[in-house]
């Protein structure tokens, strides 16, 4: 396998995966007991099988980072969910987030900042504009309204995938209210976090960017900002770099 390594302490990488692989072993072999009883219980197939990819690439790629095992890899989780590395002895603050869409899922990593990720298969919704007031705030839907119809689901996905990955990043989950917080989510307008509650300079300290990592989907990234952050905007597919 090759080792990789982060090339700055500023950079995030991002990772897609096809989670329809058919290496399943490959990946199966890094879980650790409490994941394979996981997996077992998964009612369908596809569905276990994705599970086992999804979390054995998540250990392959820390495990690489860290010039760990991957099946020796520890993993803790926050009130919502959220994993995170236990604190080793000499172990770098590696941070991490994942996440998935039907067969799709992104991973990224990063060093000592927080960070979130959410990628979104693009397809039609019920009901969208309904979503759109229920979730978004008040600035968002003004927006979204003046977008093109044909594009509205691709604005609406957009908008949720910043959200998502705002709230991953900060830990809270969808405990934290969605409509407190604004993002750009127009088609024409650059990615990014326009505001906290009230505060335009809170939002400042995050740094968004959009991805397309496969044709048929829409993704975003939010981690802490610092001036000299640099996130990829080129992601390679996991199975083209074992």
């Amino acid at each position: 396998m090759i080792k990789l390594q982060l090339p700055s302490q500023t950079a995030v990488d991002v990772w897609a995966v096809d989670l329809d692989t058919k290496e399943l072993a490959h990946y199966e072999a890094f879980l650790s007991v409490d994941e394979q009883e996981r997996a077992s219980r998964f009612r369908f197939e596809r569905d276990r099988h994705r599970y086992i990819v999804g979390r054995g690439c998540l250990r392959y790629l820390v495990g690489q980072y860290l010039a760990i095992s991957p099946a020796k890899i520890v993993f803790a989780y926050n009130d919502y969910g959220k994993p995170y590395l236990r604190a080793q002895p000499e172990q770098p603050d590696l941070r991490f987030n994942v996440t998935h869409s039907q067969q799709f899922a992104l991973l990224g990593l990063t060093w000592g900042r927080r960070l979130g990720v959410d990628i979104e298969v693009i397809r039609p919704f019920a009901d969208l504009a309904d979503l759109v007031s229920r979730f978004f705030a008040p600035e968002e839907v003004s927006v979204w309204k003046t977008v093109q119809p044909a594009q509205q689901i691709e604005a609406f996905l957009y908008g949720w995938t910043r959200k998502e990955a705002f709230i991953k990043a900060i830990g809270d989950g969808l405990s934290y209210p969605l409509d407190q917080f604004v993002v750009s989510l127009h088609p024409s307008e650059q990615a990014r976090l326009i505001a906290i509650g009230n505060s335009l300079s809170a939002a400042q300290n995050w740094k968004v960017i959009s991805l397309r990592p496969f044709p048929q989907t829409i993704a975003a990234i939010v981690v802490e900002n610092s001036e000299d952050t640099n996130i990829k905007n080129q992601w390679q597919r996991l199975r083209n770099k074992r």
